[in-house]
């Protein structure tokens, strides 16, 4: 169900089409993200709004839409933040504080959830191989775009999905 995260209406859209093709809701991960890397003060104010428009409130968005239906299915919620919402390093203070955002969410969402029965995951991955490092400072995919970091440090994606998948469970 493609949709863009950024836009509450076409979320809630998307979770209703789910519930009326599947009957259920079991897992929602809000995973929408991209990096924001610059030093602090060449930061724009746009870079600033689209980088917390697309992780912080893209999560929001994705997550509201599917209390409902989580609550009657007793389900689980997976929220990815990542290590540099715990650790920050230069150059990443708008991508890092977004998802130190995440954690605070995800904090507060497994407290105010658990009577209810669903079930709050924090995953805080560190570099994973994906397409986020060819994804520009204003969350467009750039082919030519090389990671900054080195291919030794970066865990494969069917390796972190298996890990990740646990933690849910």
């Amino acid at each position: 169900y493609p949709l863009d995260v950024q836009k509450k209406a076409d979320v809630d859209d998307v979770a209703q089409t789910i519930m009326r093709d599947h009957g259920q809701l079991d897992v929602v991960i809000a995973n929408a993200g991209y990096g924001v890397v610059s030093s602090f003060e060449n930061i724009s104010e746009e870079m600033w709004r689209k980088q917390f428009d697309t992780n912080v409130f893209g999560a929001i968005w994705t997550i509201q839409a599917a209390i409902p239906f989580l609550k009657e299915s007793k389900g689980r919620i997976g929220i990815i933040s990542s290590v540099a919402g715990k650790i920050a390093m230069a150059n990443t203070a708008a991508y890092s504080s977004s998802k130190y955002a995440l954690i605070g969410i995800a904090n507060t969402l497994y407290q105010d959830l658990a009577p209810s029965g669903v079930s709050v995951t924090n995953i805080a991955p560190g570099l994973i191989e994906s397409e986020i490092f060819k994804v520009n400072n204003w969350g467009k995919l750039d082919p030519e775009k090389h990671a900054a970091s080195h291919k030794f440090l970066r865990w494969p994606s069917d390796k972190a999905a298996r890990v990740m998948l646990k933690a849910l469970q």
